[in-house]
């Protein structure tokens, strides 16, 4: 832990943010290699299974499960968001190559330089909309959208792509909030706000595991 804390925090989140991809990518290869199972039942194992984990560090800490009243409302919204965008990830990669799927999860960062300019007043530099241009239009061309039917996968991977910008917009506003909520609260709120939402459907449609 001390050379941990020897890290300056940039440092610190640029490798909890490797990390993080790392994480996804493997997330993705074994969502996969799963098989055909409902969307409703591969989301609710990757979020039951952190509503489990972070819920005994909750109560662990003793902290709030479901958060301050205040921040409530940015915590559903959060939640929702986040939902959306998990599903939506979690169809395209079933419906398309992970390597696309990858690119398209990277456009998530550049939506949300440019809503984050617009709802919290950050300025971004012209190197960095260049960039948001530069991706988009590499976008384009990997996507190459002809308005058929192998589109719809592309359309749904970039709704996710928003939907995830927006849920990270969430956890900055609460970051902003007068009485900050804990990192720990926040994974809990939206693991288990998504797993109650999700049961229902699995239960309607289970396809028993191998």
């Amino acid at each position: 832990m001390t050379f941990w804390h020897s890290f300056s925090p940039l440092l610190k989140a640029i490798l909890c943010i490797l990390l993080s991809a790392l994480g996804f990518a493997l997330m993705a290869l074994f969502m996969r290699l799963s098989g055909e199972l409902p969307l409703a039942e591969k989301a609710i194992f990757r979020n039951a299974i952190t509503a489990l984990i972070s819920g005994c560090i909750v109560w662990k800490n003793k902290e709030r499960f479901w958060g301050m009243a205040a921040n409530r409302p940015l915590l559903i919204a959060r939640s929702i968001s986040g939902l959306l965008g998990i599903l939506c990830g979690v169809y395209i990669i079933d419906h398309l190559v992970l390597s696309d799927v990858d690119m398209i999860g990277k456009l998530t960062s550049f939506i949300l330089i440019i809503l984050s300019a617009i709802f919290l007043k950050e300025k971004a530099s012209l190197l960095q909309y260049l960039l948001c241009l530069v991706a988009f239009v590499g976008a384009i061309f990997i996507i190459k959208p002809a308005f058929e039917l192998k589109f719809i996968p592309y359309l749904i991977g970039l709704i996710g792509a928003f939907f995830a910008a927006v849920a990270y917009l969430c956890l900055r506003l609460l970051s902003k909030t007068a009485e900050v909520e804990s990192p720990n609260t926040i994974v809990f709120f939206f693991s288990a706000f998504s797993t109650l939402i999700l049961l229902p459907f699995v239960i309607i449609n289970y396809i028993p595991l191998t």
